[in-house]
């Protein structure tokens, strides 16, 4: 369990740095390789969440574009990418895992109060 609880940590502060690299390589030049670098990292440390992450980045890269706003010359757009990717990782490290322990927990608890009756 300790370990688990380390990966975590591991996976987010690496995220966070891979959001503060992105933001200091940031150049606004459209043919910049930054918004593409960082997306591919996350769909990497993401998975498998990252493939659900993948369309919904789509959808907030349409909502900035209307203001002209793309990860290649918009740090906001940029770290709403990142957010994309990240908060669907967080549901899949911490709050699916915690779901499923609570679930198992009440299922002990009935079975361990039915044997006792």
């Amino acid at each position: 369990m300790k370990f688990v609880r380390t990966a975590r940590i591991v996976w987010l502060i690496t995220c966070v740095l891979a959001l503060l690299i992105a933001q200091l390589a940031f150049s606004g030049v459209p043919h910049s390789e930054v918004a593409g670098s960082l997306v591919f990292f996350l769909l990497v440390a993401c998975l498998p969440s990252s493939l659900i992450a993948y369309p919904f980045m789509f959808a907030t890269i349409d909502l900035f574009s209307t203001r002209g706003a793309y990860p290649f010359n918009s740090r906001v757009a940029l770290a709403a990418v990142w957010a994309c990717y990240v908060l669907l990782g967080v549901v899949q490290w911490y709050l699916v895992p915690a779901i499923i322990a609570r679930v198992r927990s009440r299922r002990q608890v009935r079975h361990a109060a039915q044997h006792d009756a």
